[in-house]
């Protein structure tokens, strides 16, 4: 076992704290801040020599019993090339709740990725060989926020993937509203960006209504980000979302939103929680 640190140029006592542990296991590498966690974790699979790379972002926490519990995971199947878990998702205040709930685990996972549902990156546990047959996480600043999401899908489509239905990680949760414009609009683009790069897969094996259907999810959300940034094209994209699904109904909000000035849709969006934006 290996215990990997990738010190993103931290001005806390993170360093300090690490040393005064005397164990070899424990490898640290020192970067001046770079602010991409693609490249961030790059590193860290590029330094690693174990089979199995287990993620774990720097305000997350772990339950004791996690990497045993999927280790057993892959041990009872050598197929599972991925094994994720729930989470409990808390801030400085109370825990508040557990995710996913995936009542019917599905048997492959692209479909359950392009349809808007996540994994969290810090609940992840994959063979090594999955990371050289498919590459390293994309180094784009496109993608800043979605970079996981591009490589869940990316690698989906190759490698079975396993839910382990216990909360073995406590993910920290940031309020919706500590999202600036900016990145929420890169977030859009990056994840429109992913479902467009799979597309020709997506046709060739999805029904075309689920195809249809997850791009009006992602389209639309490009659209009401573009409007909260006062782009003028920003009503065309919601137009098309709709097109591609008039039965989600999120996407005639946002078309409700965009007519509103830009501070007003962002209050609302602000106040709004569990609208899936």
């Amino acid at each position: 076992m290996e215990w990997i640190i990738i010190d993103d140029g931290s001005q806390d006592r993170t360093l300090d704290i690490i040393s005064g542990f005397n164990d070899p296991r424990i490898i640290v590498v020192k970067n001046e801040h770079i602010g991409l966690l693609s490249v961030i974790r790059n590193i860290g699979i590029k330094v690693s020599q174990a089979n199995f790379i287990a993620f774990i972002d720097g305000d997350d926490l772990c339950e004791p019993t996690r990497l045993e519990e999927q280790l057993q995971v892959f041990k009872k199947d050598s197929s599972i090339g991925l094994v994720h878990t729930q989470a409990t998702i808390f801030n400085e205040e109370k825990e508040m709740k557990i995710i996913p709930h995936i009542q019917n685990e599905p048997s492959h996972y692209f479909e359950y990725l392009i349809q808007g549902k996540g994994i969290i990156i810090s609940s992840v546990m994959m063979k090594k060989e999955v990371i050289e047959e498919n590459g390293l996480f994309e180094e784009r600043k496109e993608l800043i926020g979605t970079e996981d999401f591009e490589y869940w899908v990316r690698i989906s489509k190759n490698t079975k993937f396993k839910f382990l239905a216990k909360p073995l990680i406590k993910y920290r949760w940031n309020r919706p509203g500590s999202l600036t414009i900016d990145k929420r609009l890169v977030m859009a683009k990056g994840a429109w960006f992913t479902i467009q790069k799979n597309i020709d897969f997506a046709k060739n094996n999805l029904q075309k209504k689920i195809v249809d259907d997850s791009q009006s999810l992602f389209l639309g959300k490009v659209g009401i980000a573009k409007h909260l940034d006062h782009d003028q094209g920003a009503k065309n994209d919601i137009f098309e979302a709709i097109n591609f699904n008039p039965m989600r109904m999120n996407n005639y909000f946002y078309f409700i939103l965009s007519l509103l000035p830009s501070k007003a849709a962002s209050k609302i969006l602000r106040t709004i929680n569990g609208m899936g934006y």
